[in-house]
């Protein structure tokens, strides 16, 4: 399989953005596992659930910051 290529300096994706591609797919692909690819890492990591940051969480996110949660 080829991964995509390592990539620096792109602008970042919000929500919205990827509710409009996830809209663009066929129907059977939303059943497929959700897959995030590390180009750091130059992996694939499965999405297991998601989360939403509540206060005092992190100093990363605001209080209801919606996340995706990584397979380890």
């Amino acid at each position: 399989m080829t991964c995509p290529p390592k990539t620096s300096n792109i602008k970042t994706m919000t929500y919205k953005e990827l509710l409009e591609q996830l809209q663009q797919l066929p129907s059977g692909n939303l059943d497929d596992t959700v897959t995030v690819y590390d180009s750091y890492e130059g992996r694939m990591i499965a999405v297991v659930h998601t989360e939403t940051a509540e206060e005092d969480d992190c100093d990363v996110l605001d209080p209801g910051h919606f996340y995706l949660v990584l397979k380890a």
